[in-house]
């Protein structure tokens, strides 16, 4: 048997199982609630009941203080529902409302998707869970090397087990090492989280999705953050790679397409250079065309790109011959990243 929890002041709402906790439902449909912990420590996700009964409150080490003893509180991380309820909580609405973190996590997977791009997966402490945002990236510190931004390729609804697409790239030392020398076991400072990549989750417009090679990592979080929400909207991706192996990851589309039918993709294969060539260059020309009919169709809907700079420019440079006005454009600049 399930209960519906809603959440003051927004109005959003989730079922909660008879296994699971108000905090684990709450990840599981997507909701951005303050949490730290997940284990009755730290309080931050600590909410008011405003209606409602708890079937029970299991124990935990943080003491409510001040105003909030004389108060019905409860830690979501240790709450199960026995009614509906309605409490208050904080959610983050933007990134701007998600605190700034340091974590040491640890590698506890090395899986090379092709030669030259691995996934690497990293676990944080019992006690301190990555709060972040689908789209999000953090600052990966490797022993001595110069820190690292990396796209988070995970759903935010498990913040302790967090991946990360490198490639392979000649004369860097950081990749060189995750690649060559980093082992299981091996400690990560991760901080973080910035970016402002993030989905719109109150859009009702139609979402276009545009990722070149490893691009698809955040878009990867942004995807599967809209299949735990359920969005009703149709939406589209499109991978670009210069080599059959740049689609390191087609499983992952195959499997949201049989699961949802609101989800179609399109895998393009584009020249070795032309997606860094100089503006006006033919090749990149070559390239924008090939993604022109479904951002002409896309219409009314916002659209996500992690591509190059140069790629960025062009496509706002051709789209200005067309009415589209009312697309709503994320950007993500993969430069900044070093994907």
């Amino acid at each position: 048997m399930s209960y519906l929890v809603t959440f003051a002041p927004s109005g959003q709402f989730v079922a909660v199982e008879a296994d699971e906790t108000i905090l684990e439902a709450a990840l599981r449909d997507g909701h951005s609630v303050s949490y730290h912990c997940a284990n009755g420590s730290c309080g931050d996700c600590r909410a008011r009941i405003i209606e409602g009964k708890l079937a029970d409150h299991m124990h935990h080490d943080f003491i409510f203080k001040g105003a909030d003893r004389l108060q019905p509180m409860l830690l979501m991380c240790r709450a199960k529902p026995a009614s509906d309820m309605t409490i208050e909580v904080q959610e983050a609405h933007s990134a701007a409302d998600i605190p700034h973190q340091q974590i040491t996590a640890t590698v506890i997977r090395r899986n090379f998707l092709t030669d030259d791009i691995i996934e690497l997966h990293l676990r944080t402490p019992r006690s301190q869970t990555l709060r972040f945002l689908a789209g999000q990236h953090v600052a990966l510190t490797i022993d001595d090397l110069p820190p690292r931004n990396k796209s988070v390729a995970s759903c935010p609804c498990n913040g302790r087990e967090l991946q990360f697409h490198f490639r392979r790239s000649a004369g860097d030392p950081v990749t060189r090492h995750v690649f060559e020398e980093l082992t299981l076991r091996d400690t990560v400072v991760l901080s973080g989280p910035s970016g402002s990549f993030i989905m719109d989750d109150s859009s009702d417009r139609n979402i276009l999705m545009i990722a070149f090679e490893t691009g698809f990592a955040p878009v990867k979080s942004l995807i599967e953050h809209a299949i735990s929400l359920e969005l009703p909207v149709p939406i589209r991706l499109l991978w670009m790679a210069r080599e059959t192996t740049g689609h390191y990851q087609e499983n992952y589309c195959r499997a949201w397409k049989d699961a949802c039918d609101n989800f179609d993709y399109s895998l393009l294969g584009i020249d070795e250079e032309a997606v860094f060539a100089d503006p006006g260059d033919t090749s990149l020309t070559r390239v924008v065309d090939l993604l022109l009919p479904d951002l002409q169709a896309a219409g009314e809907a916002d659209v996500y790109l992690a591509v190059p700079e140069n790629l960025f420019l062009a496509i706002q440079e051709v789209l200005k011959e067309y009415p589209v006005n009312t697309m709503h454009m994320v950007y993500d600049n993969m430069k900044r990243s070093a994907e």
